[in-house]
C-alpha cells in the first residue's frame, strides 16, 4: 500500500513544480511584453493634441420655430452635436423649446454619394398658440 501511495506522490509533485515553473515563466514574459510595448510605443507615437470634435457644416441642419434665433449664437452647439451624432440613425436633437437639430449618421457622411445639407436655418411658423386654442 506504502508503494502505490508513493508512486502517485511522485506524478502530482512533478505536476504542480512544472504549473508553478510555468505560471513563473508566463509572469515573466508578460512583464517583458509589457515593457517592450511600452518602449515601442513612446518610439512610435505620435503626439495628437486631444481637440473637442467640432460639427463640419452640411451635417446638421437647424429648425427654429417662430423667429428665435438665439440658439445658434450658442458656443457649445458643435461638440454637443458630435456627442449626440448616431453611426446609422439622423438625430432630431431638441436644444430648446423652439429649435431642434437634424444630425446626419456617421455613416451617411462618409458614404461616397454625400451630399451636404443647405446650411441655411429653417425657420417655421408656429403654430402652437392656435393650435391651443382649439
Amino acid at each position: 500500500m506504502k508503494e502505490m501511495k508513493k508512486n502517485y506522490l511522485v506524478p502530482v509533485l512533478t505536476f504542480f513544480l512544472s504549473s508553478f515553473t510555468a505560471l513563473q515563466a508566463q509572469t515573466d514574459t508578460d512583464a517583458e511584453m509589457l515593457s517592450y510595448y511600452s518602449a515601442w510605443k513612446t518610439e512610435h507615437a505620435v503626439a495628437i493634441a486631444q481637440e473637442p470634435l467640432k460639427a463640419e457644416p452640411g451635417t446638421y441642419q437647424f429648425f427654429i420655430l417662430g423667429e428665435d434665433s438665439t440658439q445658434l449664437l450658442r458656443t457649445d452647439l458643435a461638440e454637443k452635436i458630435e456627442s449626440y451624432r448616431d453611426e446609422e440613425y439622423i438625430v432630431h436633437l431638441k436644444v430648446s423649446s423652439t429649435t431642434t437639430i437634424r444630425i446626419l449618421p456617421c455613416s451617411e457622411i462618409t458614404s461616397t454619394r454625400f451630399s451636404p445639407l443647405a446650411q441655411s436655418v429653417i425657420f417655421q411658423p408656429d403654430y402652437r398658440d392656435q393650435v391651443a386654442r382649439k
